[in-house]
C-alpha cells in the first residue's frame, strides 16, 4: 500500500478533467503534470465494476502495491488517477501491474 502522502486527495479530482488520459482494456489513466514534488497515484473502483466493498477493496489495494512497486520508474510531480473498468474483477497481480506499467508508459510517465 502507499503511503498516505503519495495517494491523491479529493479536492485534486476536479482538475483531471483538464488533463490528459489513456486507455486499456480494464483501465483508464486521467493524469496532471508535471508540477513540483513527489508523484501521487489513487485507484477508482466503481460499484458498476464490483458489487462488494470487498472486492473494490483488493482490486485497489492491487493497484497500490503495483504502483508502490514501480515506484523507483516514474517521473517526478504527477498526479495519476487509475479507474478500473468492467471486466477488471477477475485480474490477478501479476495482470494489472502489467496494465498499469503499460498506462504510465503510454502516458510518458515512466523513465
Amino acid at each position: 500500500m502507499l503511503p498516505r502522502k503519495k495517494r491523491v486527495d479529493r479536492v485534486l479530482f476536479k482538475p483531471l478533467k483538464t488533463g490528459g488520459s489513456v486507455f486499456s482494456l480494464v483501465l483508464t489513466l486521467r493524469f496532471l503534470g508535471p508540477k513540483d514534488g513527489q508523484s501521487r497515484f489513487s485507484f477508482v473502483v466503481p460499484k458498476s465494476v464490483a458489487k462488494s466493498a470487498v472486492l473494490r477493496n483488493t482490486l485497489r489495494r492491487r493497484g497500490y502495491s503495483a504502483v508502490n512497486e514501480l515506484q523507483r520508474g516514474v517521473n517526478r510531480g504527477f498526479t495519476c488517477v487509475f479507474f478500473f473498468k468492467k471486466g477488471a474483477e477477475g485480474l490477478s497481480f501479476g495482470r494489472i501491474k502489467e496494465e498499469v506499467s503499460g498506462l504510465l508508459g503510454k502516458a510518458h510517465i515512466l523513465k
